[in-house]
């Protein structure tokens, strides 16, 4: 089990004490982000495209979705090796996109993240089909149940899954060998406090994670450059938050398991 609270607190002392390091952080990765930046404006193309063009726009939209993560690896490396070596964070944001341990850590984000994919089809073609069956074979009412049974069952798989992946970030930075499998090792047993770490660590920001949806469908309906980018560094420091709290449960972890 981990310590909830400790964390939490341990989270929010962490970006206070750092302040003055997090904006030039964000800065670099904006700097870095223009591309993205300027796809917030997709939208207002895609809406000027063809219908037989929308596979065109689904695909700028999952390009934008990479490039944000590629773009976002220095800044989780250099938070997580802060916490979970004691290295200063480092601000050499841009030499830190061409090092080998961030592209590890995409590779390795990826490969977490294909294998949750695939056990969520294997899973859901398993209980649609004996879902069916289900409704085949007993009353609507049974049937019904069953069904919902299921859906509670995968859920409840997929959802293990990912918390019990999730450090795979933190244990990449630090250049773990073996960090899927490290990560599914030492989250036994904690899936539940990490959610809870997440969620009182996220609840001082949802009023801000309704003031970015509020500048995002601002910027949106006035087609504001500069109302989509405030509402994209409230975005990034809610991430933030998470990044720093993940990180402090993983050292937790990692003093208790070795």
């Amino acid at each position: 089990m981990l310590p909830v609270f400790c964390i939490v607190k341990e989270s929010w002392s962490f970006l206070f004490r750092r302040t003055k390091d997090m904006p030039l952080l964000l800065a670099n990765y904006l700097l870095s982000s223009a591309l993205l930046i300027y796809f917030l404006t997709f939208s207002d193309m895609a809406k000027q495209l063809p219908e037989t063009s929308h596979f065109l726009a689904i695909t700028v939209m999952i390009f934008a979705a990479l490039l944000q993560m590629i773009l976002l690896m220095p800044i989780a490396a250099s938070i997580s090796r802060t916490i979970l070596l004691g290295e200063e964070i480092d601000q050499t944001y841009l030499v830190r996109l061409f090092r080998k341990r961030e592209w590890k850590m995409v590779g390795n984000y990826t490969l977490s993240f294909l294998i949750i994919i695939g056990v969520s089809l294997l899973l859901g073609v398993i209980a649609g089909f004996l879902s069916y069956m289900a409704l085949q074979f007993f009353q609507q009412s049974v049937g019904h149940v069953i069904v919902i049974i299921l859906g509670m069952f995968v859920f409840i798989v997929i959802f293990s899954l990912a918390f019990r992946l999730a450090l795979i970030l933190a244990l990449s930075a630090i250049d773990q060998s073996h960090p899927i499998k490290t990560s599914w090792k030492i989250m036994k047993g904690a899936v539940l406090s990490l959610l809870g770490i997440l969620i009182l660590s996220g609840l001082p920001l949802v009023i801000i994670f309704f003031v970015y949806l509020a500048f995002l469908v601002a910027g949106y309906m006035t087609h504001s450059v500069l109302l989509n980018l405030v509402g994209f560094i409230i975005w990034q420091y809610f991430a933030l938050v998470f990044t720093i709290a993940i990180a402090k449960a993983a050292k937790k972890l990692q003093e208790k398991t070795f």
